[in-house]
């Protein structure tokens, strides 16, 4: 135990060990991970190949660190070890782990910087957010629709069915009923070993190869059940992809100019209005933007966009903007203020 601790605090000492600070004058083709992160680790040898990532976040403050832990970190790094003890053999099985170019080579060159972060100290610091925000924002300025990995980004080990544990990392204790991971035959105890032919390290890993999957197709597994090793392949299909996206820092800049949360059952019930139809609370109005100037209020409840009344949450609603209509579009909307319906204009900036 003392040669493999020891062994560990050497790996520390050679890898390149990135906590991400700030994002100024960070290589984006290297160092492609959730933006969103409190906190995030690349393990790295020395000519740039990466063995892992690691750190995972659920959601807001209060799940900030509840996919991270140091047990779980250890294992990581051991796992590393192991990787780097075969390297450069096994250099082909971690060419997977960089990402694809990247349309611009750092934040300040993305054309949604032009004229941002150039002031000296805290003012002008690059967060990890703004970079995914710079890249949502910079590729909404070339009028495309934004496909769903740039929305509903880094999915979770769960948006497949597989929750992992906590600690150990990579073993799968619980498997949820009709998800990708059941159908493909996975159980509880089986430890994922690679995705795509990459070595998984800890649930960043699998979230980096969910991330860079296609939205309808396949990702091939290998795991370990009883200590054989066996493979499975997960089929993907649907809206797999989507989660809670309230909690991004990064989506603040996605939103049009409102901050939507959901309605409990006694506050539709008292504002008459039913559990199938729209019904969003506008929580904030952003200061000086577009909705401000349309006319939006704090407590206004959305019930129509665009024409359509069905429920949807905030995030579901953050996507259909962003996805469907480009900046400079007029989305005609209705409120309720006071009990009286009120039509509006949303204008996406």
């Amino acid at each position: 135990m003392a040669r493999r601790d020891a062994a560990i605090r050497e790996l520390c000492a050679k890898f390149v060990c990135v906590r991400m600070t700030h994002m100024r004058g960070v290589d984006l083709e290297l160092f492609q991970f959730d933006y969103d992160m409190t906190w995030a680790g690349f393990f790295m040898h020395a000519d740039g190949a990466i063995y892992g990532r690691y750190g995972s976040r659920t959601t807001g403050k209060k799940g900030a660190d509840s996919l991270i832990s140091v047990p779980s970190f250890k294992r990581a790094m051991e796992r590393a070890l192991e990787l780097h003890a075969g390297y450069p053999g096994n250099k082909a099985a971690l060419a997977g782990k960089k990402g694809a170019p990247f349309p611009w080579p750092t934040v300040e060159k993305m054309p949604s910087s032009a004229g941002k972060f150039a002031e000296p100290g805290d003012k002008g610091c690059i967060h990890c957010h703004h970079a995914a925000t710079g890249l949502r924002r910079s590729l909404a300025m070339t009028k495309k629709p934004l496909p769903d990995p740039l929305l509903w980004t880094w999915p979770l080990a769960e948006n497949v069915g597989m929750r992992l544990d906590l600690d150990e990392g990579t073993r799968i204790v619980e498997v949820q009923p009709g998800t990708p991971g059941a159908k493909a035959g996975l159980k509880a105890g089986d430890s994922v070993t690679a995705m795509n032919g990459q070595p998984i390290l800890s649930h960043a890993d699998v979230q980096w190869v969910l991330q860079n999957a296609p939205d309808r197709g396949e990702v091939k597994l290998d795991y370990r059940r009883d200590g054989a090793a066996a493979q499975a392949v997960l089929l993907l299909d649907g809206p797999w992809r989507r989660t809670d996206l309230s909690w991004r820092e990064s989506m603040w800049d996605a939103r049009p100019g409102i901050w939507l949360v959901g309605m409990t059952a006694d506050e539709r019930a008292k504002a008459g209005l039913g559990e199938g139809v729209l019904a969003l609370r506008i929580k904030w109005v952003i200061p000086r933007g577009l909705a401000k100037k349309a006319g939006f209020l704090d407590g206004d409840v959305l019930v129509e966009f665009d024409g359509r009344t069905e429920p949807m949450d905030e995030s579901l609603f953050v996507a259909r903007v962003r996805q469907k209509y480009a900046p400079g579009s007029k989305i005609p909307v209705a409120v309720l203020r006071g009990g009286k319906r009120l039509p509006l204009t949303l204008e996406v900036d």
